[in-house]
Formats: structure tokens, sequence, C-alpha cells
């Protein structure tokens, strides 16, 4: 047996190489193994987590709106959107219930002259406008403004009509007391609109004056112990505030025109201290011609020119016949009605057209406080 050792050869190389293999591949898998069974690139991972996409389908945009198209008139579509009540069989207008609103207001109440009681389904018109009466006869009339004629009618009464109401005169609001007249009965209906107010003072202290008379057509008042007065439901048309006073000199308002309201209707009345005398004297703003109805006809001349008056400074005479007064014919109204027209604002023209012998004067006169 021989004692010689073996040399470490070309096959224990090759085990100690296998050997170490193994010994490093452990390792590394037990230090290194993945946390998954199958390994999965992180950015596929995020996308699996993600919901479901689901299948959109896609719809065609909708046409887009055409504008809507311009009515072709303000007043065509105000009126569509109504409620009508058919049309008044009188006047051809449309009836409705409710008169819409409008920059101007017109209302009241609808009576029977003779009873006094409240009338209801009257029509009330104004520029293509009709509404009825309540009940009690109470009517409300919404405008956009505009001149024409305003009526009144009612089943078994006679109509009332102001031909020519300007509802822009105003201040946005006519208030009326309509009072029509049956077919049988003698009395004629009026149309009574608004009222005035004010304050009378003496002029001479600035105190107020206590029971002065003040009159407006047919209506009269006293002032309180303020010197304060009202005069409710006055009569359309042109009207003249008369104020009087014990030992006074009386003042008078004229051309206040309840249907128009181009006038305010609160005023402060100053009367001036008379200095005695048994005759009432007023003081007013006019040219200072006395008017009385022409004996020849229809129409008024005048009778008497206050010396030193604008009436006198401009040449007119007793016996000229009115014909014209601020471009209006006077030629057949009455005195009463020429009188209103002449009076007005201190300071203002008033044109004038006269005939005298047969010949027509134009004369123009500036209006001033005078004194009869």
């Amino acid at each position: 047996m021989s004692n010689r050792k073996r040399g470490f050869g070309s096959v224990d190389l090759l085990l100690l190489l296998v050997f170490t293999g193994l010994v490093i591949g452990g390792f590394y898998f037990v230090f290194h193994a993945p946390e998954t069974d199958s390994p999965v690139r992180p950015e596929v991972a995020e996308s699996s987590r993600r919901a479901p996409v689901k299948e959109v389908v896609p719809t065609p945009s909708p046409a887009p709106e055409k504008p809507a198209a311009e009515p072709v008139a303000p007043a065509v579509k105000e009126a569509a959107t109504r409620p009508s009540a058919g049309r008044d069989q009188v006047s051809g207008l449309p009836v409705v219930d409710d008169a819409g609103e409008g920059a101007f207001s017109i209302e009241g109440t609808v009576y029977s002259l003779s009873g006094g009681l409240p009338l209801g389904d009257c029509r009330v018109s104004f520029r293509g406008m009709t509404v009825t009466t309540g009940p009690g006869g109470e009517f409300h009339l919404a405008a956009d403004g505009g001149v024409g004629p305003l009526r009144f009618d009612c089943p078994g009464y006679r109509p009332e009509i102001i031909f020519h109401f300007n509802i822009e005169a105003g201040s946005g609001m006519a208030v009326f007391d309509v009072y029509l007249s049956g077919r049988r009965d003698v009395t004629k209906g009026r149309i009574e609109i608004n009222g005035v107010s004010g304050r009378v003072y003496d002029k001479a202290t600035g105190a107020p004056l206590f029971r002065a008379w003040v009159i407006v057509g047919r209506k009269r008042t006293r002032t309180d112990k303020a010197g304060s007065f009202e005069l409710w439901g006055n009569d359309s048309g042109l009207a003249t505030l008369k104020v009087t006073a014990p030992h006074h000199i009386g003042e008078m308002v004229s051309g206040i025109d309840f249907d128009n309201l181009v006038n305010p209707l609160y005023y402060e009345i100053l009367l001036e201290p008379s200095n005695g005398g048994k005759r009432p004297r007023f003081a007013l703003v006019g040219i200072g011609a006395r008017l009385v109805p022409d004996p020849e006809g229809h129409g008024c001349r005048i009778a008497a020119v206050l010396e030193d008056s604008p009436a006198a400074r401009e040449g007119l005479e007793a016996g000229d016949k009115l014909l014209v007064v601020d471009g209006v014919a006077v030629d057949e109204a009455p005195p009463s009605e020429v009188v209103e027209l002449i009076r007005g604002h201190e300071g203002e023209p008033v044109d004038l057209m006269v005939e005298r012998q047969g010949e027509v004067l134009k004369i123009t006169c500036i209006r001033e406080r005078v004194v009869y």
C-alpha cells in the first residue's frame, strides 16, 4: 500500500465550483426572493388596478338654437300676453281684465249720478285699451302715455268722455270719480278728477289765515287753524281756484287743468290785506280784460280793459271779438272757458286773434298780476 498523497485534480476543482455555486444561489434565493409569485413590471401592475373602461357611444351635438325673433312691435306682444275678455261692442276695443303695467296709471270709481251707487261692468277705454269696473265700481288702467279720448260707458247710462286726455302731462297717476246719468235723467253726468290742497297766509305777517274760503268750481271749503285746505273730487276741464278772507284782497289761480294735470295741485296762497272799501277785490294773473258773451251770437267780446294792464298796453279795446287764444279757436266758446285760456302763469305770453270792425288783428300780451 502506498503512502504517497493524491494531488488536487480537475474533478475536485469541478466539484468545488458546483458546491460554491449552490451555496451562493441559496443565499440569493433566501435574501432576494420577490414578494409575488410572478414578477410583473410596475407599469403593468399599476394599469391593472384601474377601473374597467366602459365603451362610450358618441352622440351627435345638438344643433345651435336660433335666436328668438324680435317682436314686430312691443305693443303687439304686450297686448297678446294680457288676459282678454273679448271685444267691446261699442268701441270695438279689446276688453281686458288687467290693463298690465305702464308708466302712467288711470284709476277711480264709477257711480250712478241719481242714486250715488257704484256701477260694475262699466267700460273704461283709453288709447286701444279697455278695462271693466269691478263690483264696487272701481277700475285701474295702466298706459304707456299719449293723448286720446278717455271714455266711460255703462249699459243704461249716457257715456262720459274727455276727448283729449293727456296722461303724460301729470305726475304719473290720474284718479277719477265718474258720475253717469241715466238715459232718462235730466241732469248731465260729470267727471271729477283729483283734488287741490295747500295753505293760506297773510302776506304782510306770514301768519296762517283761519276760515278763509277756498272755492273751485262748485266745491268749497274753509281753511283750518294752520291755514290748510283740501278739496277733492273736482270737475274735469280748466278751473280757477278762488281764495277769500275778510279784510284781504282775494286771490284767483286760473288755468288749473284737472284733465291733464299740467299744474301742481298744491298751492301756497298769500293774501294781501285790503285798504278797506265795501266792494271785494280780487288779484289774478291775466291780461286785465273783462269778457262778456257776444250779444250777436256765440263766443265772447271784451267788455272793458283795465288801465295800465297788458291788454291796455297792447291795444285791446272794448268790443273786440275773440277768435283764437294760443292757437285754440274760441269764436263759439263761452266766456268762462275763454277766461281760463287767457289766464295763466305770470310772465308768460298769450297770443290772441281778435276781430275789430271786420279786420282780424294779432296781439300778444304778457301775463301779469292784476287787481280788479
